[in-house]
């Protein structure tokens, strides 16, 4: 090594440069600077892994996160990684070697004292957060080379605040100091997507006491806080990549979109169990379980559980109370996945109190070990027996009676559906699902009807949702089971559409294509609905679930073309649901 960076400088001529000097093997001692530079040379003995991961060994630290919130972080592309900073330099290395984990091309902006350990040089821009007459052209250097590395569409780790965290905040705990509107400008003038990271934890209670008095001690006492985290698990939590058009809403104000990137920041840190509602408490930590933890309670359900196998996927069929870790990571997938699409609750996992009376149909990639998608399935005739009509999840958004559930009954609701966007261009993603419902339906044929909301997103058009409004109604309305309901927050504006309604959905799709500007047509899971010739019964708009438009849709199993229903159900299960449901009405007649 060229130098020592772990040695105290020696001080200028002063009257105290003798005393400070003879001081420093003590100083040497105090800082703990002797044990990170045994650890610093422990990380040189093999040099094939990123110089994070080495670190990060010696100090035998473990960053905590999920498979699924790894799964935000996109293989390319300009990134900015916004975190909170409650360690030090430990905070650099976890964030480095998450994003490390999908992505070769991650630096960090960091504190310009680090500059003094010579692997750091390949992974951090550096910036002098402490002023003085060198501070802003040293910072400028740093900036430039760190804008120009999101130009180029490199990954970059940001800590707004400048310095670790240590001031109190409501609760007690440390939080950030203001943050720069630095990161707001470098988002708005690069355009790169920006991840809101919270880490946990904090440093020990001298640390804070020492800043009390200056905050070069604090400074000085980073080193001792880095060592006296040897041995421990970092929990580290990454929310969904918000896009430069979202901060659209700041007008180009770099201090307004700093303020939305740290908001971001600090809901993912409160989103803790307490965040989530009471009945989904079990499995809150369980969202943030591994693969591993997940495949075993899969390999624990019964045989009969699998409803489908195709290749790599296999789709099940179980209870909450038997998956308890799969409906957590299930919970927050939710999230994730309605989040990319403008939609979601802004929890961390996305369960309710009715997730523990439905039933749940998941695909499940063995290869891979990760979930697909899933569905949630509520019995009418079981849910009526124990909870009435209000065990519905559907009565959150629409008022109805038993009236309509008397016509509909027994028949299935489903709602809460999604597949996870890595799988979203493969067809048989969601069609696995449908055969999985298919075949629950095959078993249980008394179910002849299906029926749920349909969200529209609040990122089409007020045209496109005036279209669709305007084709379902006009194309798909059963008016008499539709007298039966009314929604619970109807949509304000006049549904009729500037152009003529479209007669088919081949043609709704296709203006509705030509309206946005991201061309997305008719969203999927609707055009699926109406392939199974199903009827509107509402509209609704759900603030809970970023101002989605939701269309109650409702399918009679037995108005279905038998080819197209023998695709989910199977040709000789589909003759005999139609035979016994012909039979039913039938008897009726009679």
């Amino acid at each position: 090594m060229a130098g020592d960076p772990f040695q105290i400088d020696t001080p200028p001529a002063t009257p105290y440069r003798a005393a400070i000097v003879a001081a420093r093997p003590l100083l040497s001692w105090l800082l703990g600077l002797g044990t990170c530079r045994a650890l610093y040379e422990r990380t040189q003995a093999d040099r094939d892994a990123p110089f994070e991961c080495r670190a990060l060994k010696a100090l035998d630290v473990e960053p905590r996160i999920s498979d699924t919130e790894l799964d935000v972080i996109p293989a390319r592309g300009p990134l900015l990684v916004a975190s909170n900073h409650p360690h030090g330099a430990l905070d650099g290395l976890l964030l480095a070697s998450i994003v490390g984990r999908k992505r070769s091309d991650v630096r960090v902006l960091t504190n310009h004292l680090l500059s003094r350990i010579p692997d750091l040089s390949e992974l951090c821009f550096f910036v002098d957060p402490f002023g003085g007459p060198t501070s802003c052209a040293r910072s400028q250097v740093g900036l430039r080379a760190a804008r120009l590395w999101l130009r180029n569409g490199g990954a970059l780790v940001v800590f707004p605040s400048g310095e670790v965290a240590h001031r109190r905040g409501p609760s007690g705990s440390r939080i950030d100091s203001p943050w720069r509107s630095t990161i707001g400008r470098l988002v708005l003038t690069t355009g790169a997507q920006v991840i809101p990271a919270f880490i946990d934890g904090a440093n020990t209670r001298w640390f804070y006491v020492a800043g009390r008095v200056h905050a070069a001690l604090r400074t000085a006492l980073l080193a001792r806080e880095l060592l006296n985290k040897r041995g421990k698990a970092v929990t580290v939590r990454l929310g969904v990549p918000v896009a430069t058009r979202d901060l659209a809403g700041t007008a180009g104000d770099a201090a307004r979109a700093t303020a939305s990137i740290r908001r971001a920041v600090e809901e993912l840190g409160a989103a803790v169990p307490s965040a989530v509602h009471t009945t989904a408490e079990p499995y809150a930590m369980s969202g943030l379980n591994g693969a591993s933890t997940i495949s075993a309670e899969i390999e624990q359900l019964p045989d009969e559980s699998c409803l489908v196998e195709s290749g790599a996927f296999q789709v099940f069929l179980a209870e909450a109370g038997r998956i308890p870790a799969t409906l957590g990571a299930i919970g927050r997938l939710r999230e994730l996945t309605y989040r990319a699409i403008g939609e979601g609750t802004g929890r961390l996992l996305d369960l309710d109190s009715f997730d523990e009376r439905y039933l749940h149909v998941f695909s499940w990639d063995r290869k891979r070990k990760q979930i697909v998608g899933a569905y949630r399935i509520g019995r009418t005739d079981r849910i009526m027996a124990t909870a009435g009509v209000d065990g519905l999840y559907t009565r959150t958004l629409f008022r109805y009676d038993e009236r309509l559930i008397a016509r509909l009954s027994p028949a299935l609701e489903l709602g809460r559906s999604f597949v996870r966007a890595e799988y979203q261009k493969n067809y048989l993603a969601l069609l696995l699902l449908w055969k999985g419902i298919g075949r629950f339906v095959a078993t249980h044929p008394q179910y002849r009807v299906l029926f749920g909301p349909v969200s529209i997103s609040c990122r089409y058009s007020d045209s496109s949702h005036r279209l669709l409004m305007a084709f379902l109604h006009q194309n798909h309305l059963d008016s008499d089971l539709a007298d039966l309901v009314e929604a619970i927050n109807p949509r304000a504006v006049n549904p009729a559409p500037a152009l003529p309604v479209p007669r088919s959905v081949e043609e709704a799709d296709r203006l509705v294509t030509e309206a946005e500007r991201d061309g997305k047509g008719v969203p999927i899971l609707l055009r699926q609905y109406l392939k199974l010739n199903a009827k509107l019964l509402g509209f609704n708009v759900d603030p809970q679930f970023g101002d989605a438009l939701d269309a109650l849709m409702m399918v009679d199993l037995t108005t279905v073309h038998a080819a197209i229903l023998s695709r989910y159900l199977g040709r000789q299960a589909t003759a005999q649901f139609l035979a016994r449901h012909r039979a039913v009405q039938s008897a009726h007649a009679a």
